[in-house]
């Protein structure tokens, strides 16, 4: 990162970027497979569908992919 002409390796903000993504994804997974989906339908007065635990699985293995390139 280079700010005003001086040069880092920016260590602090990547670490507060993984840390807010590995949040991020804590959070998708609880909606997805745990009491979030039920806690949110409630909210907003909202039907869920039926639950297709394969389509969740894949959007999660696609948010760590993400995570990961992110890390790369």
């Amino acid at each position: 990162m280079e700010l005003y002409g001086s040069k880092s390796k920016s260590l602090p903000q990547k670490i507060t970027i993984t840390l807010i993504e590995l949040a991020l994804i804590g959070l998708s997974a609880w909606i997805m497979f745990g009491a979030g989906s039920a806690f949110f339908a409630n909210l907003f007065g909202w039907t869920l569908p039926m639950e297709a635990p394969a389509r969740y699985g894949l959007i999660l293995a696609f948010n760590i992919i993400i995570l990961l390139r992110m890390g790369f």
